[in-house]
């Protein structure tokens, strides 16, 4: 193994709690969101249970925070997708430059892996989004394929594929169900590894669940979810496999109508992290992690939301002598949607395994603050911060997954974006994030400028 294995945390983590979405988007994204979603579905169900979000009134302006898209977005980030009922295309051209590609901190020599520090960054993708009716019923699925191109450093070059899709079906007239699934295989995130090396991380991912409400203004909701993270690597000096992941997890929620303006809950979730290829004395390296919250929302008057969770996470490992954890997971976010200003303030603290990095687990503070302002029509601009923390829990008997114990990321955009029309977007962002790390070698700071051309057909 090499000594790059340790994980770090991608900047921005818990940007999902608080978050409305653009409401002139939605119709089209649905189907697009629907099937990612999924893939997500682990990962947040171990930060915060599920809170029934509000939607503001029509034409109001809602923040978006994850608007930049760097090598830590996510598989489809690139690309706002846009579109209507039926079979809809896209395509984007996002062209990136950074200063620090290779993630090295101030002083530190550049090795022989990288041609230059700085690099020009291309990632065209097109793809398509099929959404469909049927009675009562919807099915919907999406297509990606894209490559990121580096001016220089040309070993780092990859493809990127994108699968999802699945179902929405009424079950009488109280309850409904969703069936979905997704695979993708792209670069790897910087975010689940120290060392950047050329290597791709492939996910698939299937699950489902069922929710009821009734007329006197209880709901409930019960989900699973299954998925497999692969690591591979160009570099036969590096076994990424190392990190693989298998994760389970089954969850469920009650809630309860409060007026016409809020709703409150308890959660619960159970998930299981296994890595196959992580064997210590014959057993498999597995973490199991158990949630309990209750949660809450309130709109306030017709611009306002806020919402939030308290409870309790309990995670063991299966390797003696490992670290295990018990503690508060919480989450608190206020969003606002005005005519002409949206904004996103959040905080919490949740505990994260899976993600297939070489860590076991996480534990994960974070703070965020974005917001947007409609100038007209077709220009908006943005801007945002976010600081988190993280401590990484791993094995003494597996050094790998101890190399880095915790790491300070701290974030900041600022951008904007232009309709042409109803079918082509431009945007132009700037991106700051710096990185105290534990060791200090895998510390640094890099500065990127994004502009980012995207149509639909």
């Amino acid at each position: 193994m090499t000594k790059g294995f340790s994980a770090k945390m991608a900047s921005g983590i818990g940007n999902s709690a608080g978050r409305w979405r653009d409401r002139s988007l939605r119709v089209g994204r649905t189907g697009f969101l629907a099937g990612l979603a999924i893939a997500a579905a682990p990962l947040m169900a171990q930060i915060a249970p599920p809170v029934q979000r509000i939607q503001p009134p029509e034409g109001a302006v809602i923040d978006d925070p994850n608007r930049v898209f760097g090598d830590d977005a996510d598989v489809f980030a690139p690309l706002a997708i846009v579109g209507a009922l039926g079979l809809n295309g896209y395509a984007g051209l996002t062209t990136e430059y950074s200063d620090n590609v290779a993630r090295l901190r101030e002083g530190q020599p550049l090795s022989s892996r990288f041609t230059s520090k700085d690099d020009w960054i291309f990632r065209p993708t097109v793809g398509l989004t099929f959404e469909r009716p049927i009675g009562r019923n919807r099915i919907f699925g999406t297509a990606s394929v894209g490559r990121t191109i580096y001016a220089n450093n040309s070993q780092l070059n990859s493809n990127r594929y994108g699968l999802s899709g699945g179902a929405a079906i009424g079950l009488g007239q109280a309850c409904s169900a969703q069936l979905k699934a997704a695979w993708s295989r792209r670069d790897t995130q910087l975010g689940n590894f120290e060392e950047v090396v050329a290597s791709q991380q492939g996910r698939t991912s299937f699950g489902g669940s069922v929710g009821c409400s009734t007329i006197t203004g209880i709901s409930g909701t019960v989900g699973y979810n299954r998925s497999a993270v692969n690591n591979y690597s160009d570099d036969p000096t590096v076994d990424r496999s190392f990190a693989d992941v298998r994760s389970e997890i089954v969850s469920g929620n009650i809630g309860y109508r409060v007026g016409l303006r809020g709703q409150v809950g308890v959660s619960a979730s159970w998930a299981e992290n296994s890595y196959p290829n992580q064997i210590i004395g014959g057993v498999t390296n597995s973490n199991k992690i158990r949630t309990f919250a209750g949660f809450a929302s309130y709109r306030v008057g017709n611009t306002m939301n806020v919402s939030g969770s308290l409870g309790r996470t309990n995670l063991s490992s299966s390797i003696p002598g490992s670290t295990d954890f018990t503690g508060m997971n919480w989450n608190l976010a206020l969003g606002y949607a005005g005519p002409r200003i949206g904004a996103n303030v959040s905080t919490g603290q949740g505990v994260n395994g899976g993600q297939g990095s070489s860590a076991n687990y996480s534990i994960q503070r974070y703070v965020n603050f974005s917001t947007t302002y409609r100038a007209n029509d077709r220009l908006r601009f943005a801007a945002g911060y976010s600081h988190s923390n993280a401590d990484f829990r791993g094995n003494s008997a597996i050094p790998e997954t101890e190399i880095a114990n915790s790491n300070t990321n701290d974030r900041f955009f600022i951008g904007s974006d232009y309709a042409l029309n109803r079918l082509l977007r431009l945007g132009l962002d700037f991106n700051h994030q710096r990185r105290s790390s534990s060791p200090e070698d895998y510390s640094y700071k890099v500065n990127s400028l994004v502009f980012s051309i995207r149509g639909s057909f």
